[in-house]
């Protein structure tokens, strides 16, 4: 049983490498030893010096340890990652989330780091093998990551060790690290050498110590965040915070572009409406709220509590005034709208952006309370329309506690 036992820390070097001289591959008893051994040994090297302490953070435990979790469901599998305080003993999950799962997509999920991957089904076994050899494994047409070949174990790990297991964590303390995802758009883990298909591919088809792999994961303090609250009382306030309609051009007798917009306001499931028309941003082709006073009118604000309103929209069309002939719509429309309720520590925004041809979506998510914006994208959409200008919103909420004892 080879193990590496890195300790997340601020230094790179703080590294162990160990072999616990696995003497037999098939005692149940002497296994048992050997990972009650390797969690005391980890454990120890954890819990630090008093000028370098490690038991306020997580730790990763990678090697071959000579057990087959091809399929997870096997108990000699299970009893390694409760042994090695991976997971609770007596349960079959793997989850160490420190945090609300579903709350959030920069942690990690999985001891297993193997199973961070999800597109492939780890209760059926196939395509998860890491032995592989001359003598190992079948040709398996489902394995399309690694040339059609699936290997006949799985016993090489990158396993994520948290702190403490969730039954013993409690409230997390303020001087806390979470192992989390190096970056959100990628995989926590790479495999750099090729695999049998000759592509460069991933875990698990290639998480082995026949092929290198590279964990990629990095630690995030725990500290309390400006986060959103849904369960609190806002006041929401939506706007056009600027439109660039520079590329537009006008007759040449109707000199510059004169924006304004003509605003409308609803709500769910009650729905208040309002509109109106703003003010004109006179010979200003590219006015900018907070810069240009002409904008000061080009919002609506909201009052909401928990349960009475759940989505706030705002409707905008831009024109220019043209003091020749009829105004010019110089954008469809585009609709800004925030759902006040997406979790119990989010919001989210969404801006449909209406063209002619179609429409496009952009969602994201709110997570604290720090104003955020989106654009409408600077496209033609049908070959001989006219360029549209960019109409940019912006939403700024501010949460009222709920009140004392």
């Amino acid at each position: 049983m080879n193990l590496v036992i890195a300790a997340i820390l601020d230094a790179a070097d703080y590294l162990i490498e160990d072999d616990l001289h696995c003497t037999s591959l098939t005692s149940s008893g002497v296994r048992d030893m050997q990972l009650d051994a390797a969690n005391k040994y980890i454990g120890k090297i954890m819990a630090g010096t008093p000028a370098f302490p490690g038991n306020d953070r997580p730790s990763i435990v990678a090697g071959n340890f000579n057990i087959d979790g091809r399929d997870v469901a096997n108990p000699t599998y299970q009893a390694m990652l409760a042994k090695l305080g991976i997971s609770e003993a007596g349960s079959s999950s793997d989850a160490i989330n420190e945090v609300d799962p579903s709350e959030w997509d920069w942690d990690l999920e999985h001891g297993d780091l193997a199973k961070e991957r999800g597109d492939i089904d780890f209760s059926t076994g196939e395509c998860l093998g890491t032995v592989i050899g001359t003598k190992g494994g079948s040709t398996d047409f489902h394995c399309v990551n690694d040339g059609m070949f699936d290997g006949t174990q799985r016993t090489s790990y990158i396993l994520i060790r948290p702190r403490a297991l969730p039954s013993a964590l409690g409230s997390l303390p303020a001087a806390t690290w979470l192992a989390a995802k190096a970056s959100d758009k990628d995989l926590p883990w790479a495999a750099p050498f090729p695999s049998n298909s000759g592509a460069t591919g991933g875990p698990p088809e290639r998480l082995s110590d026949k092929k290198p792999v590279v964990a990629n994961v990095t630690l995030v303090p725990w500290a309390t965040p400006a986060k959103y609250h849904s369960a609190w009382a806002h006041d929401a306030k939506l706007l056009v915070s600027s439109v660039d309609a520079s590329m537009i051009d006008d007759c040449p007798s109707c000199g510059k572009v004169d924006p304004y917009a003509m605003l409308s306001k609803r709500t769910t499931p009650t729905n208040v409406p309002a509109s109106k028309h703003t003010a004109e941003c006179t010979g200003q082709p590219t006015p900018a709220w907070l810069v240009d006073g002409c904008m000061s009118d080009w919002s609506y604000s909201q009052s909401q509590a928990p349960g009475t309103v759940d989505t706030f929209t705002l409707h905008a069309e831009v024109y220019d005034d043209d003091d020749t002939s009829g105004d010019d719509e110089l954008n469809v429309y585009t609709e800004f709208t925030v759902r006040f309720d997406n979790g119990p520590h989010k919001a989210q925004y969404t801006l449909l952006d209406h063209v002619p041809g179609g429409s496009a979506n952009t969602s994201k998510d709110i997570l604290d309370t720090v104003p955020v914006g989106v654009c409408s994208s600077l496209l033609d959409v049908l070959p001989g329309e006219d360029e549209l200008a960019v109409v940019c919103h912006r939403v700024e909420i501010v949460e009222t506690p709920p009140a004392g004892p």
